[in-house]
């Protein structure tokens, strides 16, 4: 696929809080461009690898003006697409203890405000759920991490 057919999407650069939404996002274009297979990164005939090195070539640009400053600065010295995105991938989606004690806390912390929505509140959540879940949350701990971030406004909540 030439760079000429590729399409401009309004995305939100990386900037380290958003990584799961951003990952998704930007992968949906690699593979639209047809460059996800230089994530892959491991062709072994020559053809296959002149056509990595092109796909490679292609996806860097794309992932590189993605990420916010913060970001880029962590990743800076990766040359292939496939150790960029690995790189990404431990940097924020850790599975250590710490990562998961910070953002539960997050959740027991997060309490709907007054002035805000409920569907914004929920966006909060989701946000923060999907990250847990990317570092293995339950479903049962979902639902009490939901129920406890409602406002006591709402009251008991019959099921």
């Amino acid at each position: 696929m030439t760079a000429s057919s590729s399409t401009k999407f309004d995305m939100p650069r990386f900037n380290d809080s958003n990584h799961l939404a951003w990952k998704l996002k930007m992968h949906a274009i690699l593979i639209k461009d047809g460059y996800a297979v230089a994530l892959k990164g491991k062709e072994n005939n020559p053809k296959e690898i002149k056509d990595q090195v092109f796909d490679d070539e292609l996806a860097m640009p794309n992932i590189y003006l993605a990420l916010d400053e913060v970001v880029l600065f962590n990743v800076s010295e990766e040359t292939k697409a496939k150790c960029l995105w690995k790189k990404l991938q431990n940097l924020y989606e850790e599975k250590s203890m710490s990562n998961k004690i910070f953002l539960r806390k997050k959740l027991y912390n997060l309490k709907m405000a007054k002035d805000s929505s409920f569907q914004e509140h929920l966006s909060k959540f989701n946000t923060l759920i999907s990250r847990l879940v990317a570092i293995s949350v339950d479903e049962k701990e979902r639902a009490s991490l939901m129920l406890c971030s409602k406002p006591e406004s709402l009251g008991y909540l019959d099921w």
